[in-house]
């Protein structure tokens, strides 16, 4: 592979976010393959800790700058970070002058592709979606297919139907979520007793619940509390304090219940070895339809047992034993199904066998292997 992979990214990198530990780890296994390749940011130069290197096109930002990303009065927010984009691909436009050909742009960002594709050695532009294009960036597809050779990337069978159902011309792939080979648990080593029920994330996400009310609401009513013990993990710790007087008002015992504070992602992998079930919590609307957790293949990958609501779960497609259903925003059918998981893993500590084997194909060094099939092939499946 003569091709040199540059990953554009104006949003803020390194980062735990899930962009940024996908983005990490996929580049990682994409040097380990022998690819040339490095992460185009506008905060810092050096390398990430993967190892990849890091390249800062331009000046650097003031940070004071990015308080406009704050600002929801007219759309200030909205227009400063759009803004930000275009002031970021303009600097990769000119630095990409420098190299010497046959590069790969790939990004997550269709008005950065556009500004920076206008530079003649780049022979590919791929674009990485996890949600359905809005209209602007519609705008920017389209411009960018009739400039240079491009495809979209997509994090799943569904969304790639969708978004070739826009049509738009424009050749898509799958390039699903994945998990470090290094988190895949072997299924004969037994789960810990008692069950650590789990929640890995924040308390909000992109401004939408993530529903731990209810997951305190449906705990509550479990009658295997004393059994068990559930940890809420990343909570911010004011929403955590909060959530701790309802936990009170719902007469949970506090010996029951543990806040925990962020995890850097380098410690999940043996936080979830102690874990038992790990909770999906997720409503399903318009923001959770395009959604896919990392959480989900990390619990996965241990065969931690999956407890989420039937419409989330079913939306993700994935095949049947991987993760188990309560009725949407019934807590009391969370307890129930909680419960019926206690009893079997009390008299039985098995792992999810079905799990394993649904995160061993879908790891990082998958991942990287299907990327480079498709940028090094015309014929797209």
């Amino acid at each position: 592979m003569n091709n040199k992979i540059l990953f554009l990214t104006p949003a803020r990198y390194p980062t735990e976010k899930a962009y940024g530990v996908t983005t990490g780890n996929t580049l990682e296994a994409l040097s380990r393959l022998g690819a040339s390749v490095e992460i185009w940011n506008r905060d810092y130069s050096g390398t990430d800790e993967y190892g990849n290197h890091l390249f800062q096109p331009g000046k650097k930002k003031l940070p004071k700058k990015r308080l406009l990303y704050r600002i929801d009065i007219l759309g200030v927010s909205k227009w400063a970070y759009v803004l930000d984009q275009l002031k970021f691909g303009l600097s990769c436009k000119v630095a990409l002058k420098k190299e010497l050909g046959n590069v790969v742009v790939w990004t997550r960002f269709p008005l950065v592709a556009l500004v920076a594709s206008v530079s003649p050695n780049i022979e590919l532009v791929v674009i990485e979606l996890h949600h359905q294009p809005n209209f602007t960036s519609r705008l920017f597809l389209r411009g960018l297919g009739k400039l240079k050779r491009l495809k979209v990337a997509v994090i799943s069978q569904k969304s790639k139907t969708q978004f070739d159902s826009l049509g738009l011309g424009i050749r898509t792939f799958t390039l699903e979520m994945s998990v470090p080979e290094k988190f895949i648990q072997s299924a004969i080593h037994p789960l810990t007793l008692p069950a650590k029920v789990c929640y890995l994330g924040k308390s909000k996400s992109s401004g939408n619940t993530n529903n731990l009310e209810f997951i305190l609401s449906g705990y509550s009513q479990t009658k295997r509390a004393s059994q068990s013990k559930l940890e809420l993990v990343g909570v911010e710790s004011l929403e955590a304090s909060t959530l701790a007087v309802y936990a009170e008002k719902l007469r949970i015992p506090q010996s029951s219940i543990q806040f925990v504070s962020h995890i850097p992602h380098k410690e999940v992998d043996e936080y979830l070895n102690g874990a038992s079930i790990g909770l999906v919590p997720y409503e399903l609307n318009n923001y959770n339809s395009a959604r896919f957790p990392i959480k989900i293949l990390e619990y996965a990958a241990k065969g931690i047992w999956i407890l989420a609501p039937e419409s989330f779960a079913a939306n993700l497609q994935i095949p049947p034993g991987v993760i188990i259903t309560y009725k949407d925003a019934d807590s009391t059918d969370f307890a129930k199904e909680l419960d019926s998981l206690i009893e079997k893993l009390n008299l039985e500590p098995t792992r999810n066998s079905i799990a394993i084997e649904f995160a061993k194909l879908r790891t990082y060094s998958n991942r990287a292997q299907k990327y480079m099939e498709q940028i090094e092939s015309n014929n797209l499946d």
